[in-house]
């Protein structure tokens, strides 16, 4: 997984070093990646979202919003995506009910 200045991010093949699929939907820099579980992962922007993909498909399946400035860092732990911007509290996501709390 890779994130990019181009408001793209990346899934890679490891044995072939291609590209499986370019995810295209952040409107600004790709800043942070984190894997959720085998199939899904979660992609951060300094467009102030959080967007969850299903790694088979290529395809967006949630936008987590709720934050002010770039997003600095994402983070999977326990049920819980953790992500915190320059500006604001840091927000906890359930990743089961997707309910937020502000830190």
């Amino acid at each position: 997984m890779s994130g990019s200045w181009d408001h793209t991010a990346r899934i890679w093949d490891a044995s072939t070093s291609q590209a499986t699929h370019i995810l295209q939907e952040h409107t600004n820099w790709v800043t942070c990646v984190s894997q959720i579980d085998n199939n899904m992962i979660a992609t951060a922007s300094n467009d102030s979202t959080v967007r969850l993909w299903d790694v088979r498909t290529g395809e967006s399946v949630r936008v987590l919003r709720g934050l002010k400035g770039r997003i600095n860092a994402i983070c999977y732990v326990d049920g819980r995506l953790i992500v915190g911007a320059e500006q604001g509290p840091i927000i906890i996501w359930n990743t089961t009910s997707y309910g937020s709390c502000h830190c």
